[in-house]
């Protein structure tokens, strides 16, 4: 008879991680919110990209929280209603899969400095290419009412207007690394069982 399987504490902690940064965002959306603004996703997403194994939990599990997050949110805040899938969401789940992917690249081994690193060209990173997607979208500059021009300078004035949303993204992305990164060590050393990395059996 085969022996049941025994959970990966380490792969379920950091699940449980991934989910209370999901939790933080919808606290940091909800009405009069003291933290509203800063979000925690560029750094759910670095530190699912850095610590969970296989590309797939890595990337997909962040997104998975950014979705479910997003459904709640759309219904209770944002449309009133269940929006699965919101105009131009492809731009932003894109951004935070190359955030992700970032995270495996950039925080390996995880240091202080290669995390604040990270957060700065994740910050970047969602800045430049969400902001593309809104430029060639066709979306409305609420300065002057127009749509924004399809050339370098209409670009580039997208990515100005967009500079307040880009401070708060950074502001959150590193406040919020340093909690999920530093708590997570702070786990691994008192739990020395997280550290271990659970290798599956070999099929013959």
């Amino acid at each position: 008879m085969p022996m049941p399987r025994r959970i990966d504490a380490r792969f379920a902690t950091l699940f449980a991680f991934v989910l209370l940064a999901g939790v933080a965002r919808l606290l940091a959306n909800a009405p009069h919110s003291p933290i509203g603004h800063l979000t925690p996703l560029g750094a759910m997403a670095l530190f699912g990209g850095a610590h969970l194994t296989g590309r797939w939990k890595a990337v997909g599990l962040p997104l998975l929280t950014l979705w479910l997050s997003d459904v709640v949110l759309n219904r209770f805040v944002y449309f009133g209603e269940w929006v699965l899938f919101y105009p131009g969401f492809l731009w932003v789940y894109g951004t935070f899969a190359l955030i992700a992917l970032g995270g495996r690249l950039l925080i390996r081994p995880v240091t202080p400095t290669r995390v604040f690193v990270a957060g700065v060209a994740a910050s970047l990173t969602h800045w430049l290419v969400t902001d593309l997607g809104v430029w060639l979208g066709g979306c409305t500059n609420p300065a002057t009412g127009s749509l924004y021009p399809h050339t370098l300078a209409g670009y580039g004035e997208c990515l100005v207007m967009a500079l307040p949303y880009f401070r708060n993204f950074l502001v959150g992305t590193l406040a919020y690394s340093g909690l999920l990164f530093g708590a997570f060590a702070l786990a691994e050393v008192t739990f020395p069982a997280l550290t271990k990395l659970r290798l599956e059996p070999c099929s013959t």
